[in-house]
């Protein structure tokens, strides 16, 4: 797959975090997506006030599925 070895990242701190596979990397920010939805779950089991926060726990559970099946394509991918 191509790569852009003149590109400055934001997020990772060098290049070489970027040199796992695709599909590593998109799992890895499907783990973090579970984990803020899960902090929303103990923020509201804690505080109440389940009305201000019902649509994030949505709106995560969607991104981590859509992120699973880009993950699944890109394992297809790795493989050929």
């Amino acid at each position: 797959m191509p790569k852009n070895k003149d590109y400055n990242p934001i997020f990772y701190k060098n290049l070489s975090e970027l040199d796992k596979p695709i599909s590593v990397l998109v799992d890895e920010i499907r783990r973090e997506l579970s984990v803020i939805r899960g902090k929303f779950h103990d923020i509201v089991g804690y505080h109440g006030f389940e009305d201000s926060f019902k649509d994030a726990p949505g709106f995560l559970t969607f991104g981590i599925s859509a992120l699973y099946i880009i993950k699944e394509k890109f394992e297809k991918l790795e493989k050929k």
